[in-house]
């Protein structure tokens, strides 16, 4: 499932998608998404837009995202 759901964001979004944990628990995963963007208001907008996807596609694979945020790294 966290296969399925990295490969479907990363084709959909054009990004970089990484499991984060060691996969001690088998029923969470952590993932990563990196965006880089000169514009703040873009990235934005595209991880709204990805965290709208991941939460619709998630249902469909026997998933449910728990939590998400963002963070911002100045150039």
């Amino acid at each position: 499932m966290v296969r399925s759901l990295k490969e479907r964001l990363r084709h959909a979004f054009n990004i970089a998608v990484a499991e984060l944990d060691s996969g001690e628990l088998w029923n969470r995963a952590t993932l990563g998404i990196a965006v880089i963007s000169g514009s703040r208001s873009y990235l934005t907008g595209q991880l709204e837009e990805i965290d709208r996807a991941a939460h619709r596609l998630s249902p469909a694979l026997g998933a449910e995202v728990i939590d998400s945020y963002a963070e911002f790294f100045p150039n």
